[in-house]
């Protein structure tokens, strides 16, 4: 069962007669009732999540490429071949199949070191320190029980 409720007001400024202000409109959801439907609930919720921040990422991803992009043709003008590989290479880590920055290696006689290379990247994870993240979870009972437990996870 799912409560709605409508939030209004009215405002007055000086003299002004009063205004209808937005309405907001609360949206309360009742608690699970069954394991199922809570994991039901988190799947929905985690599927939300994860095409929103896909969506995201698509933006960001193409931003960058638009601007390595410029960063390279900037530095092939400039005659600086260094700086355009690697705005390149940037680009193919963001973005494996871009034509341009693949047409550029083929250009310079450098495609298959550069695929090596990538390829070698996608393989073998970077050597940094692994993550590590405290997770607490507190439960409280209607009785007035407390439940604490923590653990580290480590990624």
């Amino acid at each position: 069962m799912v409560c709605l409720f409508s939030v209004w007001g009215l405002t007055t400024a000086g003299d002004e007669p009063a205004a209808l202000q937005d309405a907001v409109e609360i949206v309360l959801e009742e608690p699970a009732t069954t394991v199922e439907e809570a994991l039901a609930r988190r799947d929905t919720d985690a599927a939300e999540i994860q095409r929103v921040y896909d969506d995201q990422m698509s933006v960001i991803n193409q931003k960058t490429v638009q601007a390595l992009d410029l960063i390279a043709r900037r530095a092939v003008a400039a005659g600086e071949i260094g700086v355009a590989s690697e705005a390149w290479e940037a680009v193919l880590q963001v973005e494996p199949e871009n034509a341009t920055a693949k047409n550029f290696f083929v250009a310079i006689g450098q495609w298959d070191a550069m695929e090596r290379k990538l390829a070698r990247a996608n393989r073998e994870p970077e050597a940094s320190p692994r993550k590590r993240t405290l997770q607490r979870v507190e439960f409280r009972c209607e009785d007035g029980r407390v439940f604490k437990n923590s653990q580290w996870n480590v990624e």
